[in-house]
């Protein structure tokens, strides 16, 4: 120990200084109680570690499930926005009928229909468009909640939602599909349904010709096959566009059969005329090839035309149907699980 005053070093269990008689009492008093303070502010230091050490584990543990609910909450605010869309389109979609496309007496009223129904698909996709943005909304919510710190049956529960919110999309995409589908049908509908009064048209020119040739009312005999073939023409154009929509076999062998009708009216024409100039050699030998032309027609029958197109209504728009119930039933079972989850 160095004494203050002389700056000697004496021993430290001396009380007084041997070179200059300082009494050296007090210096040791205060360096005990340097000591002290030393280990008292050592352990106060240790105390804040340890609380600020506690504090930032338990903060560590923390769950974020009161902020995913307030996403979770606004993800279901949009389904329910969406879900309620969907179902007024699915109902306007039930309300649509199938096409008597073989009714001859109802030919008008049928397309007529058709027109009307074609519209109406359309006016329905305006809900339908105002639905899917809901559900994109509603799964920016839930994403949101990957960043957050949740409990694992939360977590599940989260999980949950995202199926439904995809299961909902699917729910859309189908709607969309039968929408496009109801289009496609609609169109055809009419397309076809014109070409059928079409064809009623068309014959009604043949019998008239027919009856002029027989009364040898050879000019007014051509105008009739002449207007035959301009029905025919048109009729040829509409069934073509059906048949571009709808891929059925029968309407190939119409079309087929158009072509040959074609060929008949025109020989039936040219016919009339030489029989108007009295070539009556020419007439005959045309007569004939109008015939064989006639011949050459597949024979068919209206039953396929509501077979085929029957088979088509049932797997794309009866099916879709179909599927649409199935995916409301996964929804339901979905939501579910959800309340099981949260009881």
């Amino acid at each position: 120990m160095q004494c203050p005053v002389c700056g000697r070093y004496i021993q430290r269990e001396r009380t007084i200084c041997i070179y200059c008689g300082h009494r050296m009492g007090n210096e040791k008093q205060n360096e005990n109680e340097d000591k002290k303070q030393k280990k008292r502010t050592n352990y106060v230091i240790a105390l804040f570690l340890v609380a600020a050490i506690t504090l930032s584990f338990f903060h560590f543990l923390r769950y974020d499930t009161e902020s995913a609910e307030k996403l979770v909450q606004a993800a279901k605010k949009e389904v329910e926005k969406g879900s309620e869309l969907l179902q007024k389109v699915e109902y306007e979609f039930y309300t649509l009928r199938e096409i008597q496309l073989e009714a001859a007496d109802h030919i008008s009223p049928e397309r007529n229909y058709a027109s009307q129904s074609r519209e109406k698909v359309r006016s329905i996709l305006l809900d339908l468009d105002a639905a899917e943005p809901a559900f994109t909304r509603a799964e920016e919510f839930l994403e949101k909640t990957e960043r957050l710190r949740l409990p694992g049956w939360y977590r599940q529960y989260v999980d949950l939602q995202k199926e439904i919110v995809q299961k909902y999309k699917e729910y859309c995409t189908s709607l969309r599909t039968l929408s496009n589908n109801f289009t496609v049908y609609y169109t055809f509908a009419e397309y076809y349904l014109t070409g059928e009064q079409l064809m009623v048209n068309l014959m009604n020119d043949m019998d008239r010709g027919n009856d002029h040739l027989e009364r040898e009312d050879y000019t007014f005999a051509c105008a009739a096959y002449d207007s035959a073939l301009t029905q025919l023409k048109e009729a040829q154009r509409v069934y073509a566009t059906a048949s571009h929509l709808i891929n059925l076999a029968y309407m190939h062998d119409l079309l087929s059969n158009l072509n040959y009708l074609e060929r008949a009216l025109y020989t039936l024409s040219e016919a009339a005329h030489q029989m108007e100039v009295e070539n009556v050699e020419t007439a005959t030998f045309l007569a004939d090839l109008g015939e064989k032309e006639i011949e050459s027609m597949v024979s068919m029958n209206k039953l396929q035309s509501k077979t085929q197109i029957t088979e088509w209504y049932k797997s794309n728009i009866t099916n879709v149907f179909e599927k649409i119930d199935a995916l409301k039933s996964e929804i339901e079972e979905l939501n579910n699980q959800a309340k099981v989850i949260l009881s």
